[in-house]
């Protein structure tokens, strides 16, 4: 059949240009909502963070209720021992482990034969659960 070896190339040509633009736009969609992810995650543990050295001292402090001597000396040594960074609160448990983002997989676009019309569709969209789908869920 005439012309149709040029038919099936322009149909390959834009067949792959297109697969690999649905391709970069369901990645960067996927990187998008686990950056999002990310964040909320980095807020929430933050906030267990606080609410863990609140913990701490709040045991230290019960501890002192019917000391004989100082109390104040020892309310004072218990908001100085349990803060955020001092030896004795160990927020090791607490930190989530942030995997790495499996590498975009390289495509190859198709250089446009001769004789092909230029089309510019736009890619296929992506939403949030293809996303996810794609990454993951999150790390412990």
């Amino acid at each position: 059949m005439p012309g149709g070896g040029e038919h099936d190339l322009c149909g390959q040509y834009h067949c792959i240009n297109q697969a690999c633009s649905s391709n970069d736009a369901c990645y960067d969609a996927a990187r998008n909502a686990k950056d999002t992810e990310r964040s909320s995650s980095t807020g929430t543990t933050n906030g267990m963070v606080v609410t863990y050295v609140t913990l701490l001292r709040m045991r230290c402090l019960l501890n002192i209720i019917g000391m004989d001597g100082d109390q104040a000396a020892e309310i004072d040594s218990c908001n100085e021992r349990y803060q955020i960074g001092s030896a004795l609160v160990d927020i090791s448990q607490l930190t989530p482990t942030m995997l790495p983002y499996p590498p975009k997989e390289p495509c190859e676009r198709l250089t446009i034969p001769s004789g092909c019309a230029q089309v510019s569709a736009p890619p296929r969209q992506f939403g949030e659960a293809s996303a996810r789908n794609l990454f993951g869920g999150m790390a412990r």
